[in-house]
């Protein structure tokens, strides 16, 4: 299967194997232009994957092999006695071309692996390309958009649900790993299809009025954050890049996003009231911004 997808300015031509993740989510997305300077992603599933890898350089990291040329690179994964591939992903320096490729002895979790590795690819080219990946709930809510971050189990999706069941007119814009991109000296959040395993997301692109670390407390409160903090709770929450010559760009995009961004904590409760309490709170700083 192929689809020419478009999200926000980054176009990418996707071959794909299996609809299980991908069946309905690609229809918000999907363009029939054919821009010169498109991405073009290919998963391949193969009963054997042979490589053969000369005068290239090599690093080493638990079961996974890098190889790297002066023009692109390969992460070779291995099964953990490393007798054999279990899946590559060789991809040109631009980010232009990128493939993957699948052992057939995954077997039944094979479309998992391709949403999974497809996604992470995908995170990388938006870094390259600009973008900031957070893990986060975004949503827009009336005329607010927000980003709930915190690691997995802190609750994300349950604050989000708290906001869908006081707010009707609230979009989900992407539950897991929304993009954050600087346009015209704002902040703004795009949606995408990679989504977290619910796969709930939106073909929009709000400006942020907020983004906030969440922690699970007794008492509802918003809590200033410094600039330390705020870098701090943004890297752990962030898509680290596999390499690091885009550790330079990502940390150039978080300097920029902290001072144009009101980031703060939250101490949430697990009740309703969490969501309706925020609200007020971005009404009243609304209120004096006039």
């Amino acid at each position: 299967m192929q689809k020419i997808i478009k999200i926000n300015d980054l176009y990418i031509n996707l071959t794909y194997q299996f609809n299980e993740y991908f069946k309905d989510t690609f229809l918000k997305y999907e363009v029939n232009e054919y821009p010169q300077d498109i991405i073009n992603m290919t998963v391949l599933v193969k009963n054997e994957i042979v490589l053969s890898f000369e005068d290239k350089k090599i690093f080493r990291n638990n079961n996974q092999i890098i190889y790297e040329t002066s023009h692109d690179k390969y992460i070779v994964t291995y099964l953990n006695d490393f007798s054999e591939i279990k899946h590559v992903i060789h991809y040109s320096l631009d980010y232009k071309n990128i493939e993957i490729i699948l052992n057939n002895k995954i077997g039944n979790k094979l479309s998992e692996y391709e949403y999974v590795l497809t996604g992470m690819m995908f995170l990388e080219l938006a870094v390259h390309n600009n973008y900031l990946p957070l893990h986060a709930s975004a949503f827009s809510v009336g005329k607010y958009t927000i980003l709930l971050s915190a690691p997995s189990g802190i609750g994300k999706s349950t604050q989000t649900r708290f906001f869908k069941e006081t707010y009707k007119d609230i979009i989900l814009i992407n539950e897991d790993k929304p993009l954050l991109k600087l346009i015209d000296g704002h902040f703004y959040v795009v949606g995408t299809p990679w989504s977290g395993k619910d796969v709930i997301n939106s073909n929009v692109i709000k400006k942020v009025d907020g983004i906030f670390f969440l922690n699970q407390a007794d008492e509802l409160n918003i809590v200033s954050l410094s600039e330390h903090d705020k870098i701090r709770h943004i890297f752990k929450n962030i898509q680290r890049p596999v390499y690091q010559d885009l550790v330079e760009p990502l940390t150039k995009m978080i300097n920029l996003l902290i001072n144009s961004v009101n980031i703060s904590m939250f101490n949430c409760i697990n009740d309703k009231e969490s969501a309706q309490f925020l609200y007020n709170y971005l009404e009243v700083i609304d209120e004096n911004k006039v």
